[in-house]
């Protein structure tokens, strides 16, 4: 049997790094189109040029990497650094990559570390990715001002912060089952249809005879609303470029906002002392 009660963040991907299936790191079950359309959304957002560092903080399997490399990310001149936070997540997407010729040339490296302590030098980035991440389980404010705190150490003067999929409001509220997977089985067929209930189901079912991990993680996360978001940002030196609904696909109702999760695109303006 592989079902894992995590307490944060950091066990809920080490978990999912078991899986068969790479894509289960972003977080999007059974949705590698979701994930393909996501990152190609936040590529267009941001400004890369040839000479260009990039980190992704809370990188996934690396796929906006390897977009930023076909976007035209010299080798020569910039860099693409994936950062996560477990050994499990490191090695495995390391070896998923190993034959992208941006990694062999050196481009695009995957390294430990988490939001709140990436390990990159001081103003070392042109532009900081991190996607679903200063939310996600167990998540706190004084978490998210951490982040906030490292992205604006590792990042230069002017250059720009992607910061996505984060909730305006508690995303558990009138939904929490707790622990209980069936609880939390009888929501998705109540709320999201019968296919995503039989997709869930398979998915518990091959963690209960086999090997592929099912995760019940922390019903708790950091939440803000636009404005309040913006204020904390600005306390950590960045103003906001824009901000806007998180666009996801639907399976079967096409492209969509979100209900309760924004998109942010910052930019640094000072220094802040620790």
């Amino acid at each position: 049997m592989a079902i894992y009660k995590a307490a944060n963040l950091i066990e809920v991907y080490r978990a999912k790094s078991k899986s068969k299936d790479i894509n289960e790191l972003t977080g999007r079950t059974g949705r590698p189109d979701l994930t393909r359309f996501v990152t190609r959304n936040i590529i267009a957002k941001l400004p890369l040029n040839e000479s260009s560092c990039v980190v992704d903080v809370g990188c996934g399997h690396g796929l906006l990497l390897h977009y930023a490399a076909e976007m035209g990310v010299n080798p020569y001149k910039g860099r693409l650094i994936g950062i996560l936070p477990t050994k499990e997540e490191v090695s495995r997407v390391r070896a998923h990559l190993l034959d992208d010729p941006a990694v062999r040339s050196g481009l695009i490296s995957i390294e430990l570390g988490t939001a709140e302590r990436t390990g990159l030098p001081d103003g070392f980035a042109d532009v900081a990715v991190c996607n679903s991440v200063i939310h996600g389980a167990g998540r706190s404010l004084e978490d998210a001002k951490a982040a906030l705190a490292e992205f604006n150490r590792i990042l230069k003067p002017g250059c720009v912060l992607f910061l996505g999929e984060l909730p305006d409001s508690d995303e558990f509220a009138g939904r929490n089952c707790g622990d209980s997977i069936t609880g939390w089985l009888f929501y998705v067929l109540k709320n999201q249809g019968l296919d995503a209930f039989l997709a869930r189901l398979k998915q518990v079912a091959l963690a209960l005879v086999g090997e592929e991990p099912f995760v019940v993680a922390p019903k708790k996360l950091f939440y803000s609303p636009p404005g309040e978001f913006i204020d904390l940002a600005r306390q950590f030196g960045f103003e906001p470029i824009e901000h806007y609904r998180h666009v996801e696909i639907h399976q079967d109702a096409g492209e969509g906002e979100s209900a309760t999760r924004w998109d942010y695109l910052l930019r640094k303006i000072s220094a802040v002392q620790n």
